[in-house]
């Protein structure tokens, strides 16, 4: 350990949040974080007719990060993602709901599908189901929430980790009164 240096994997230097470093789990975040997304980007589409969508994909969006995170901590994480989870929150529930209100302005019901053609210079005609259009909304909104939850869950773990409490003892003490005489003073 003394006078060993070795390759950080990752864009920003610090300690991981949960203990020692790994240079195995550095390399996994870096390498299968892409691909993991990629994946949720298919699942995506492919939700439409088969298995997925954009509650599954964006589940599976959140895991890449989840992955990202565990090496590197909150700042590994702003690097990787450096668009705010609010900002996913609210656009996706944006999103989700414009295009619920789309089926309105077209005599509808809420939540209408339709199918809209469209022509791509390298793919030629393609027919995009509306529905996609709220899947995409739920996707970045069930990753907003996961990243949400990791940032919000994780900082205080990086809290106590560098308060000297990394098992969080002290809080646990502090809640159960340890400490305090039959009178509720210290």
């Amino acid at each position: 350990a003394g006078g060993v240096s070795r390759t950080r994997w990752l864009a920003t230097p610090g300690r991981p949040p949960l203990g020692g470093s790994s240079v195995v789990l550095e390399a996994a975040a870096r390498l299968l974080g892409p691909t993991i997304l990629v994946f949720s980007i298919y699942l995506l589409i492919a939700g439409h007719g088969h298995p997925g969508g954009g509650f599954v994909g964006g589940l599976v969006a959140g895991m890449a990060f989840v992955l990202r995170y565990l090496p590197g901590g909150r700042r590994e994480l702003a690097t990787a993602l450096p668009v705010r989870p609010s900002v996913l929150l609210g656009g996706g529930l944006g999103l989700a709901v414009a295009t619920g209100a789309a089926g309105w302005t077209s005599g509808g019901e809420f939540l209408r599908g339709e199918i809209l053609h469209a022509s791509a210079p390298l793919v030629g005609d393609i027919d995009v189901p509306t529905s996609l259009f709220f899947d995409a909304g739920v996707y970045l909104l069930v990753l907003g929430l996961v990243l949400t939850i990791l940032t919000t869950l994780g900082a205080s773990l990086e809290e106590e980790e560098d308060s000297g409490d990394p098992d969080g003892a002290g809080a646990l003490e502090e809640a159960r009164g340890v400490g305090e005489d039959a009178g509720g003073r210290a």
